[in-house]
């Protein structure tokens, strides 16, 4: 119900799934398990996992009782599912709404997707069943790949839509990285695409602390810092937050830097850190994802590794409104005549800096 609220409420031309769609971790995946990969399928749940899955258990055998004191039947008649069937089940609720929609839709990996059991290379099969999925065939990885959209004439790119698969967990501990192929290749496409673009990704880079201000414990929202920073509690630097922002989370980072902004700022120039949490607020039900914005335009006769695949000749659905942004942070579309939403004059797509520009 939340997402069919929100893409109803937002009516968006493209929907971006951040990392953990699934709870790899999950009861129903208790037989094909893994808590870090090479890991043989049906490892320990997490501690505070087995209380669930135990009763998860009693309940089925509660269920299969009152199945034969109703009916005489010897066994339960529901049979285990696969956990490619769980898995395809949990998409199909989650991308119902966005798919009936005929919305477009593109998917990274966060931590817990592959713990399920099901390789990501076959979650992005599944996902490819589903009209509207726009993950390549061909993707540098899983979850890594880039989208232009195009002007309304179709003649150059408006802005670019890069997805990184941000790893998992780290072989010493704490959250993963980008692979060192994903960040050359970010580093390229970014200058490449030559118009403003996004990157979404699920787990933060270190420099997310670069937006955060230490403060003291009782400080109001202040939160406690992740393995090497737990020593510290945080707030947001308002100064470049949405009013009223706050965090809800431990800003939970890889302790490797993999270089991954350096790469951007290097080849393309960016404005660093847009920040959202992946936890609800108070305030807002939505869950949105780590951005980073990349700034300068710099030409190219090519496009490596990014699909031409979407035109963004309209843009009545975002619901945009000009305002006063930084240089170089927005771009503008003109509205085709006959648009099908209606009249819209010009409306500029910006994203908005949440830091200056390096």
């Amino acid at each position: 119900m939340l997402i069919e609220a929100a893409v109803k409420r937002a009516d968006p031309d493209l929907v971006v799934l951040t990392g953990d769609q699934i709870r790899g971790y999950d009861p129903a995946f208790e037989r094909t398990y893994v808590n870090r990969r090479g890991d043989a399928p049906g490892a320990p749940l997490p501690p505070g996992v087995r209380t669930e899955a135990k009763m998860a258990r009693v309940g089925k055998c509660v269920r299969g009782l009152l199945h034969r004191h109703n009916t005489g039947a010897a066994s339960d008649p529901v049979e285990e599912e696969d956990t490619e069937t769980k898995v395809m089940r949990c998409l199909s609720g989650f991308l119902g709404p966005i798919v009936s929609r005929g919305i477009p839709f593109a998917v990274t990996y966060g931590n817990h997707d592959f713990q399920c059991g099901v390789p990501l290379e076959r979650q992005d099969e599944l996902y490819r069943a589903f009209d509207g999925c726009l993950n390549p065939v061909d993707s540098l990885e899983p979850g890594t790949f880039g989208l232009t959209i195009d002007a309304h004439d179709g003649r150059q790119t408006a802005m670019g839509v890069m997805m990184v698969n941000s790893g998992d967990f780290a072989a010493d501990g704490g959250y993963g990285s980008p692979s060192d192929d994903a960040v050359a290749w970010l580093g390229d496409v970014v200058k490449d695409v030559g118009a403003p673009s996004v990157v979404f990704q699920h787990i933060p880079p270190p420099e997310i602390y670069d937006c955060l201000v230490p403060v003291g414990r009782f400080t109001t929202n202040a939160i406690r810092g992740y393995r090497a920073h737990s020593g510290t509690c945080y707030v947001l630097d308002q100064e470049h937050s949405k009013p009223g922002s706050a965090l809800r989370e431990h800003p939970c980072c890889s302790e490797h830097n993999s270089g991954e902004v350096r790469a951007m700022k290097t080849r393309a120039g960016i404005s660093p850190c847009s920040v959202a949490t992946t936890t609800p607020t108070r305030s807002s039900p939505i869950m949105m994802g780590l951005t980073w914005v990349t700034r300068q335009r710099v030409d190219s006769p090519h496009t490596d590794r990014v699909a031409r695949t979407m035109h963004c000749g309209c843009l009545n659905s975002t619901r945009a409104t000009p305002h006063p942004t930084p240089p170089n942070c927005s771009t503008t579309a003109t509205c085709l005549a006959g648009c099908p939403r209606g009249p819209c004059s010009t409306l500029s797509v910006t994203v908005r800096c949440a830091m200056p520009a390096a």
